[in-house]
């Protein structure tokens, strides 16, 4: 799997790079799944940044605007891919490699997606950290030039992209196309994306492995994963309608059309001061029935365990003679 556009790959092999020969191989197909490279998501996520802060008395067409920005068309093709992979993995029963132009952004994206559509321990809040550990900070993914922390030297403002974010943003449509699948919460994912962006621990910072092994940032700084295991926060971070035993196997096969592409306004739209003083987000609301729920599920358990142990009491016959 090529996830590249065939034009793009194609002007890449003009230049000495390019894809696989496919007569050098057995058995084999190429697909390209038609995902753009970093700095059309870039464009992309710049475009939406700047319709989400429209003035309120200008956002008559604001839906047409968040069309033209194409940030959910970019989300429905990532989608796409990753039903392809699953469908030759799940129902063909073949190897998949997936590869773009440098293989930590695009490669990234489509792997973890699909990991979690074949794999539900990746579904699990522990699972999910492993999976970003693995695909994203071990495989190279260059967070310092994409997130841009590094603004005190050369690097280019050009290498800047929202990949990350948008990777959490798929996740986010796959919790909501399958709401029970999935530990974590859309509050868990929220908080993870700020603290992306908010170098207040370690996880994120570098470009590598090596570089935060350099920096020995393990020693010097709190890692991400201890603090959402561990605040004061983190229960609201489980999903409530979580069945980890009536979906253990279950392969998820995701929607990618338009209609069912969903715009995240809890993330997006929650410093848009319209926003914030015209509606609470809707995360919020969610969060209080969510408790409830929860609630009731702890009553639930105190009132079996209270069944439990009057049944397993011991019978004492009493001789009434």
């Amino acid at each position: 799997m090529d996830a590249r556009p065939k034009i793009n790959a194609q002007l890449n092999k003009a230049k000495g790079a390019g894809f696989e020969n496919a007569a050098f191989y057995k058995n084999i197909r190429i697909e390209f799944l038609n995902i753009h490279n970093i700095h059309v998501m870039k464009k992309s996520r710049q475009a939406l940044a700047k319709i989400i802060h429209t003035p309120k008395h200008k956002d008559k067409d604001w839906l047409a605007q968040l069309g033209n920005t194409e940030w959910l068309s970019h989300v429905r093709s990532l989608l796409k891919g990753t039903l392809r992979i699953v469908n030759v993995i799940h129902h063909q029963r073949c190897s998949v490699l997936c590869h773009c132009s440098d293989g930590w952004d695009r490669t990234s994206q489509l792997c973890c997606l699909a990991q979690l559509c074949l794999d539900p321990y990746f579904r699990t809040t522990k699972g999910f950290i492993v999976l970003i550990e693995k695909d994203w900070l071990s495989f190279g993914h260059q967070f310092d030039k994409r997130i841009g922390h590094r603004t005190h030297d050369n690097t280019s403002d050009s290498e800047r992209s929202p990949i990350f974010e948008q990777f959490i943003d798929c996740v986010w449509q796959l919790t909501q196309q399958f709401p029970s699948h999935f530990e974590f919460s859309q509050h868990f994912l929220i908080t993870l994306l700020n603290h992306v962006y908010s170098c207040r621990f370690g996880t994120f910072l570098g470009d590598s492995a090596k570089q935060r092994d350099d920096l020995k940032l393990s020693k010097f700084t709190l890692s991400l994963w201890t603090f959402l295991q561990n605040c004061h926060a983190s229960e609201s971070f489980v999903n409530v309608f979580y069945d980890s035993h009536g979906t253990r196997n279950d392969i998820l096969f995701p929607k990618y059309h338009s209609k069912i592409i969903r715009f995240w306004n809890n993330y997006y739209l929650m410093h848009c001061p319209e926003h914030i003083m015209n509606a609470k987000p809707e995360f919020l609301d969610t969060n209080i029935y969510e408790q409830k729920f929860l609630q009731l599920q702890k009553e639930l358990q105190r009132i079996k365990r209270k069944y439990r142990a009057k049944s397993d009491a011991p019978v004492v016959e009493v001789d009434i003679d």
